[in-house]
């Protein structure tokens, strides 16, 4: 694991442990001090990494909404454009629709002109032919008046004249019936007509009045839906834009924090070196006693510690970007792959300075080796299901002092497996 939650705790323990008789007062209370500092700032860094980590999932979040909402934009901008595209062919349309009615209106105009011509002309056919049964009922009915005139015995050229007023009259009859009927033949043809031209009327100012109503309809439809999408739109940029500022801020305040543990760090190694320095000459008897001591049983591989287990390594000591957090961290060991409550040995002879859980960490064990060297030694062991040792007590190398687990910010069973110099983490293959 690249999780630091623990650096603050076994540096304030290895300090504690590493000679605080061979440093002044004022050293050691300095020294304290800055421990506890940063410790407290390494718990905070914690929370801080907390909060960009979720900030950062809200962001990503927030991203995501904001791209399907512009899709659905885009899609409703475009419905908008093609409804306006309709409504003007329907407004192209209705222009045609106007211009067909106009001359329909005008068609009607004539034909109803032309039916009252023929209207008046079946009336005046009708007149004609009234003023003929009249004139006819004067004279009494030629045909009667002919064999009137036969029968009489009256003049032969008197019976000649009747004759043809006869057929005169009956010519006049029959062409005034003649007219009479075409009159009424064409009245009924024209009446026809102009109640087709009306239909025809009346159908293209409905089909045109409809289709005009239903392009205004669906372009505010679809003005309504862009509008509502832009206003959704403008919404999840704004919750965007402050996702984005949380991010940062966390960020920020996250760098801020690392910084200050670092400075932190940097006083504590120095004042490390000065206790290193007066405890050079016992620190070097002790560690030589200390390595004497080692457990012929465990595989040292010719380094200073022993391996605290037996297996292959899955990740080494680093950068790299954190599988929980998801940003680029140190990872400040070496992890073992091996099952969850696999025995955990001690790397070399100590004393048990800290077995505490935390949130990133979650269960460790910290081991004081003394001086080696001149430089002040430590181990730990993260991520443990339980402890077989506590703080106070002195174990051997080799020693089983927990078992491994998946406590803390750990992706599955393995060791997380620390080397600290003078409370800085190093990397442990240097060491083992």
């Amino acid at each position: 694991m690249t999780q630091r939650a623990g650096v603050a705790v076994v540096a304030a323990c290895l300090a504690t442990a590493l000679g605080a008789s061979t440093v002044a007062p004022a050293v050691a209370g300095d020294e304290d001090r800055l421990r506890e500092r940063r410790s407290a700032v390494t718990d905070r860094i914690h929370s801080a990494g907390a909060e960009v980590a979720e900030s950062s999932k809200q962001l990503a979040a927030a991203t995501r909404v904001l791209e399907r909402v512009q899709g659905q934009l885009r899609a409703a901008q475009d419905r908008l454009a093609a409804t306006r595209g309709e409504l003007a062919t329907a407004v192209e349309y209705a222009k045609l629709m106007q211009e067909r009615l106009e001359n329909a209106e005008a068609r009607l105009a004539d034909a109803e002109a032309e039916l009252l011509k023929g209207q008046l002309a079946v009336a005046q056919a009708e007149d004609r032919l009234a003023e003929f049964v009249v004139s006819s009922s004067q004279y009494g009915d030629p045909s009667v008046v002919a064999l009137d005139t036969i029968l009489t015995g009256s003049d032969p050229t008197l019976l000649s004249q009747d004759l043809a007023l006869t057929d005169s009259i009956l010519g006049v009859q029959v062409a005034s019936i003649d007219d009479l009927e075409a009159a009424k033949t064409l009245l009924a043809i024209r009446e026809e007509e102009v109640e087709a031209i009306r239909d025809e009327v009346d159908l293209r100012r409905e089909e045109a009045a409809a289709n005009v109503a239903e392009k205004k309809e669906l372009k505010q439809r679809a003005a309504d839906e862009a509008q509502g999408v832009r206003r959704l739109v403008a919404q999840q940029a704004d919750a965007r834009r402050r996702a984005l500022a949380a991010q940062r801020a966390d960020v920020a305040q996250l760098r801020a924090l690392e910084a200050e543990r670092e400075e932190l760090g940097e006083r504590l190694k120095r004042l490390a070196r000065a206790e290193a320095a007066a405890a050079a000459a016992a620190a070097a008897a002790a560690a030589e006693e200390t390595e004497s001591a080692s457990s012929p049983s465990v595989t040292t591989s010719g380094g200073v510690l022993a391996y605290p287990v037996s297996a292959g390594i899955t990740s080494s000591f680093g950068m790299r970007m954190h599988p929980v957090l998801n940003v680029l961290k140190l990872h400040d060991g070496t992890d073992f792959g091996v099952a969850c409550g696999t025995p955990v040995l001690a790397a070399a002879e100590g004393d048990v300075v800290s077995a505490v859980g935390s949130e990133g960490y979650g269960n460790q064990l910290v081991l004081n080796h003394g001086a080696v060297n001149g430089r002040g030694l430590a181990t730990s062991y993260s991520h443990l299901t339980s402890f077989a040792a506590s703080p106070g007590e002195h174990v051997q190398r080799g020693e089983v002092i927990g078992y491994s687990g998946n406590t803390g910010y750990s992706t599955g069973c393995h060791l997380h497996f620390m080397v600290y110099v003078n409370g800085t983490p190093v990397d442990p293959m240097g060491w083992l």
